[in-house]
């Protein structure tokens, strides 16, 4: 148990088939969130908190909460920007202003800030401010 008295649990991103899966320290399967109106393709995860904040490469992030429900669905270019492999090669001008495009890694900042990095050749980094 940690300092909270919960149990460490393994969570995997398994993007590919567009779920979360979480395991006991020891292997043991606990259960699969499959929710592709939220979660299409959970990158990794990174916790503040009560919070856990989820890059996917469908262009969105999203926050969760300690049940694994999506409280927070932050973008959602998937539409504007075409399919997820398509993107890698369009330029900055191609992108629709203000949508995410492949969001990759996302931290919580000690602020409560959130920093998003997307997986693209050129780059980009957004800062999402707590308000």
């Amino acid at each position: 148990m940690d300092a909270r008295g919960e149990t460490p649990l393994l969570v995997v991103a398994d993007r590919g088939n567009r779920r979360i899966l979480t395991f006991t320290l020891d292997g043991a399967h606990l259960r699969t969130i499959k929710d592709e109106g939220h979660l299409q393709m959970p990158c990794n995860f990174q916790t503040q908190d009560e919070w856990m904040v989820c890059p996917d490469l469908d262009s969105q992030v999203c926050i969760l909460d300690r049940e694994f429900k999506v409280v927070a669905q932050l973008g959602d270019g998937k539409a504007e920007n075409g399919e997820v492999g398509s993107r890698r090669s369009q330029s900055r001008s191609q992108f629709t202003p203000g949508k995410f495009i492949t969001p990759h890694d996302a931290i919580f900042l000690h602020s409560g800030d959130i920093l998003v990095a997307e997986w693209l050749p050129i780059g980009g980094i957004t800062l999402l401010r707590r308000t």
